[in-house]
């Protein structure tokens, strides 16, 4: 069943069994698949869009139950979102492409890499976790996600904003507040969606495979990142036989936006495959 509301213009559908994925082709240059996180539809891949549709063609999508795509009945895997991510490059005509996945995104791509290692060319993991038992979040951000239950959109988009930025974040940079809650709200994931998708999270384990991606991977990562802690992308860092780390002070877990340039102009150099020796240190290189 299809989130009832009216895609946009340039809205397309790719086929992935019985569900219908929602994405997007623009820009010009080497393709690259952008795979959002937990919730989240397409929209808020804008930084990224304003910042690389010159260098290249990007193709956001939004997972299944969310945004325009079709909300499962039945719960799924990572895995079969991983498929669905398969299907998008298959509708769009495209045999390989970078892939770039934020939070729940990244675990997708993770799983995307393993299923088809060869549609991935590049991979860009950000903010995200080989499995979430190996580095969990604070008792403090537990219970913000578990009070929200109950609360109106517009009040838990607003709670949510201290799990995604730091406090000196939002007076810094005040547009940051207003254009995240208008996204949240004109955007609302359907609560079974939701649901299904922080299910499907539950059962996510890669580190014993990392080994097996042998593409080159950029982990990006913020070190005030409290949802997903700087450990996880150590850890990314660490398994992954091909990996740089790059991590971003004083950001948290919304540091694609809040950071947008600089995560923009790694993102770029490296999917452009301009390695900085830096990157490859253990300890990550810190922007």
């Amino acid at each position: 069943m299809r989130h009832r509301r009216q895609p946009s213009p340039s809205t397309r559908f790719a086929q992935s069994g019985a569900l219908e994925i929602a994405y997007e082709v623009v820009g010009e240059g080497p393709p690259v698949l952008l795979i959002m996180g937990l919730g989240a539809s397409r929209q808020l891949w804008k930084p990224q869009i304003d910042g690389l549709r010159e260098h290249f063609t990007l193709i956001p999508f939004d997972n299944r139950g969310v945004g325009d795509s079709s909300v499962p009945r039945k719960p799924f895997t990572l895995e079969d979102m991983a498929r669905d991510a398969k299907a998008v490059l298959d509708a769009v005509g495209i045999e390989r492409a970078h892939v770039v996945g934020v939070s729940l995104g990244g675990m997708i791509a993770q799983h995307l890499a393993l299923l088809f290692p060869e549609v991935v060319e590049r991979l860009v993991l950000c903010v995200t976790t080989p499995g979430a038992r190996y580095a969990l979040p604070s008792v403090d951000v537990l219970e913000t996600l578990l009070i929200n239950r109950g609360r109106s959109p517009r009040q838990i988009a607003r709670d949510n904003l201290r799990l995604l930025f730091t406090p000196e974040t939002l007076v810094a940079q005040p547009h940051i507040e207003r254009e995240f809650v208008e996204l949240t709200l004109a955007n609302l994931a359907p609560l079974r969606g939701f649901v299904l998708q922080a299910a499907a999270t539950v059962s996510h384990d890669t580190l014993a495979r990392l080994d097996r991606i042998r593409h080159p991977t950029l982990v990006l990562h913020a070190d005030r990142d409290e949802l997903v802690p700087l450990k996880n992308g150590e850890l990314l860092h660490l398994h992954l036989p091909n990996s740089r780390f790059v991590i971003l002070e004083g950001s948290a877990h919304g540091c694609f936006m809040d950071r947008a340039a600089d995560a923009n102009g790694v993102i770029r150099r490296f999917l452009d495959g301009d390695d900085d020796p830096r990157w490859f240190a253990a300890e990550g290189f810190r922007i």
